[in-house]
């Protein structure tokens, strides 16, 4: 080899060495590719989110049978003239009055009570619904970060390759005078650059693993790869299904099961802003 070429072949190194290339590949772990029907059960089942909501569903059925117990009786005791003089023991002096009370309600106290505590555990189940709507929303991105970090991860690789089969055709192009070393050495840098591409595209592929396997509360992603096509487009539902699905929105949802109650705060709002337009 003739002093040019060394030259040139020092070049490549130090620019490879220069710009962090030649990463050593990660071994994925062992494991079946995880599907977007998995990974939504998974979240499902696991979600961190979603299990909180499980006891205060719980609490608010124990407040609706908290509401539909009579209220318990009350018993008191009183002592009076205990302190007299010409007594030999206060005891002998003491009167004592024993009252058993009972609240009795009226008005319908007690089933409006009831009423609202049916409110409250309806409303908790359409917080939950809503929750559970936005759990599986990110769940589904997170899978579609993942399945198109893949595809880039792909597609560095294949750069990669291309990259670095260019450089021995343009060693043999420079050693027979066709082409520069400057051409060379701009072929050395586009391999670096490549790998560097390619370190970033597998740390950004590892980041969205790990954000995917969050959504049910996995520290890791014990999954090797996610299965998915990015090119499948599905046709754009029509405005009357939507508005049909609109109706069944969690959010929406829940003002229409107790219309009472939205007459009631619509009333008890109207009534307020009243008072503060007199009193103004």
């Amino acid at each position: 080899m003739d002093e040019r070429s060394m030259t040139l072949g020092n070049s490549f190194l130090v620019v490879c060495i220069f710009c962090g290339a030649w990463p050593s590949l990660a071994t994925e772990p062992e494991g079946k590719p995880l599907n977007l029907a998995t990974a939504l059960a998974n979240t499902l089942e696991k979600s961190p989110v979603l299990s909180s909501f499980s006891w205060d569903i719980r609490a608010a059925e124990a407040r609706i049978i908290q509401a539909k117990l009579v209220p318990n009786p009350e018993i008191s005791l009183e002592g009076e003239d205990f302190t007299r003089a010409d007594v030999r023991s206060a005891t002998e002096s003491m009167q004592n009055t024993l009252e058993l009370s009972q609240l009795i309600e009226l008005g319908g106290k007690r089933t409006s009570r009831v009423r609202e505590a049916q409110f409250d555990r309806e409303a908790t189940e359409w917080d939950y619904q809503g929750k559970r709507l936005e759990v599986l929303k990110l769940t589904s991105l997170a899978f579609i970060d993942v399945l198109s970090a893949q595809r880039n991860l792909q597609l560095a690789e294949e750069n990669v390759q291309l990259t670095e089969a260019a450089v021995p055709v343009t060693h043999k192009r420079v050693e027979a005078g066709k082409a520069s070393d400057v051409e060379l050495l701009r072929t050395s840098t586009a391999v670096a650059t490549a790998r560097i591409r390619l370190t970033e595209v597998r740390r950004d592929l590892e980041r969205a693993r790990v954000n995917l396997a969050a959504q049910w509360g996995a520290k890791k992603a014990t999954f090797p790869s996610v299965t998915g096509n990015l090119d499948q487009l599905r046709p754009i539902p029509s405005l009357e299904s939507l508005k049909a699905k609109l109706q069944k929105n969690p959010d929406l949802a829940r003002w229409t099961t107790d219309p009472s109650r939205i007459r009631s705060d619509h009333e008890m709002t109207r009534q307020h802003f009243l008072m503060q337009t007199v009193f103004k």
